[in-house]
């Protein structure tokens, strides 16, 4: 018979990057996030497999805020009143750094069909047709090298799937705390049916290592998780193992790129940034502009009104225009408003070359002296 689960990982719950609220005066891209996991549990519900695995981070942080730890407990009640087994490790982001914190885990163990790892050591859960090898996050070094020396498989008659919240070989992203599998254990990963990986955010198949997949965040979290799905992961392991990657509908968060902006007119720079516009639709999108190598001469052309304009439904944008020839960046976002770099934009209008350049550095030079007087004041 075959087994069939769903991985999933970093719902990152409580996470937010914009300062918006919305008419319940609730920050946007916080509920983001929760919509994000709510509607990974409606396709879990839908798909009904025999049992869910999160591989951790289910939150943004070790001490989540009311809302975030209520959304959860919400959400994986809705799991276990589906009849589906619940499985989850903790993750380096929603485990405590300090002994002096107690993990929230505990709490969500609300029946016998919800089973959660966080106590820093290898957990096995052997059920009547799978066995379930999970390994969470453990702050110190040496204790994790000692856990990863236990894991072994020592009944093959039922699927083994092995769940850590860690990176493997390149899949770093540099964080403190983050544990990384030794190199020379990785041969035993092709032991398992399937292994289960959170901490990387982007859906991946480590080929090299057999069936060892990362399912990736539930939502984003950075510009830099822009141009892919994110999803989850739905498993079957039947003779062999089958994965099928489920996206899930998000709001639009793009990030558009503009190189050798010095060799372009203005139309032609405005021509390539809506032609990568025109895939989707606007309206509620958040957006990444960068205009590269830009001339200073030209930076004023590109000014906040323009930007206005071209996305007038997106519910934020942000603008870096890199000058060419400096090490300078000219930045104007939809919700703030930058006085220096405004009145940058302002003398790049009305100076050229080398006259520009000696205004712009007895400006900075102004401004810096104005804000070291502000900050002895408020002394």
């Amino acid at each position: 018979m075959a087994l069939k689960f769903i991985h999933i990982s970093d719902s990152h719950l409580g996470f937010s990057d914009l300062d918006i609220t919305g008419n319940d005066g609730r920050n946007i891209r916080e509920e983001d996030v929760y919509k994000a996991f709510s509607g990974a549990v409606d396709i879990i519900i839908k798909e009904n497999p025999d049992f869910v695995l999160h591989t951790g981070d289910i939150f943004h942080r070790s001490s989540p805020t009311n809302r975030a730890i209520v959304i959860a407990a919400r959400e994986i009640q809705r799991i276990a009143n589906a009849g589906i087994p619940f499985y989850m490790i903790a993750g380096n982001h929603d485990y405590p750094k300090s002994v002096f914190t107690s993990p929230i885990h505990e709490i969500y163990r609300i029946n016998d069909s919800v089973n959660i790892a966080y106590s820093e050591k290898l957990e096995i859960f052997e059920e009547d047709n799978f066995i379930l090898h999970l390994l969470p996050h453990v702050n110190d070094e040496e204790k994790f090298l000692q856990e990863v020396e236990k894991i072994k498989i020592t009944d093959k008659t039922k699927p083994n799937i092995l769940a850590m919240h860690i990176a493997v070989s390149s899949y770093a992203m540099n964080e403190y705390g983050e544990r990384v599998f030794p190199v020379e254990k990785t041969p035993m990963l092709k032991k398992f049916d399937y292994v289960a990986l959170g901490h990387w955010h982007k859906f991946n198949h480590l080929k090299k290592y057999g069936n060892v997949y990362y399912a990736g965040s539930t939502e984003r979290t950075s510009e830099s998780q822009t141009g892919y799905d994110k999803g989850i992961v739905k498993v079957t392991v039947s003779g062999k193992t089958t994965v099928e990657f489920i996206p899930l509908k998000l709001r639009r968060y793009e990030k558009i790129v503009v190189d050798n902006c010095k060799g372009k007119s203005f139309n032609e720079i405005i021509s390539e940034i809506k032609k990568q516009l025109n895939k989707d639709k606007i309206e509620g999108g958040i957006f990444r502009i960068k205009l590269n190598d830009l001339p200073i001469e030209k930076a004023s052309e590109f000014s906040r009104a323009v930007f206005e304009d071209l996305l007038e439904d997106a519910l934020h944008f942000n603008v870096e225009k890199n000058i060419y020839g400096v090490q300078q960046t000219i930045e104007i976002d939809s919700e703030s408003f930058d006085l220096k770099n405004f009145i940058l934009d302002e003398l790049a209008a009305e100076f050229k070359g080398k006259d520009f350049l000696k205004v712009k550095n007895l400006t900075e030079k102004l401004w810096y002296e104005i804000e070291e007087e502000e900050a002895y004041a408020d002394q």
